[in-house]
């Protein structure tokens, strides 16, 4: 993705990836997008169209139901950076549990007692 727009590459790889996995599961679905984001309509409306002209591959009648396909733009996902934050803090508290001392280490936390003293070699 370049900027606010697809790569052309990009896109045609998503659109065909998403369509792949609805005519697997033999599903047309109704696709609703962000309104506020372009991309997420560009997707949408390829992904439809190429339903459109690939419509032979549905077999069964009863492919049309109530699924939805929903398609978000993660640029105005809240949630991800907390995500990505609270990662890393997980991964460096270990580090302030041990000391590695001439090839042993030795564990601060008395929790850790089975594994107090590991050699290191």
């Amino acid at each position: 993705m370049k900027g606010l727009k697809w790569a052309s590459g990009a896109l045609q790889r998503t659109v065909q990836g998403v369509a792949a996995v609805l005519f697997s599961l033999q599903v047309l679905p109704s696709i609703r997008y962000q309104n506020n984001s372009e991309m997420a309509r560009v997707l949408a409306e390829n992904i439809r169209q190429t339903i459109l002209n690939e419509s032979s591959l549905y077999n069964s009648p009863d492919a049309e139901g109530n699924t939805l396909l929903l398609i978000l733009d993660r640029r105005d996902d809240p949630v991800t950076p907390l995500l990505h934050q609270a990662s890393h803090t997980f991964l460096s508290m270990p580090d302030t549990l041990k000391t590695c001392s001439t090839y042993t280490l030795h564990t601060v936390c008395p929790c850790f007692t089975h594994y107090s003293k590991t050699k290191l070699y």
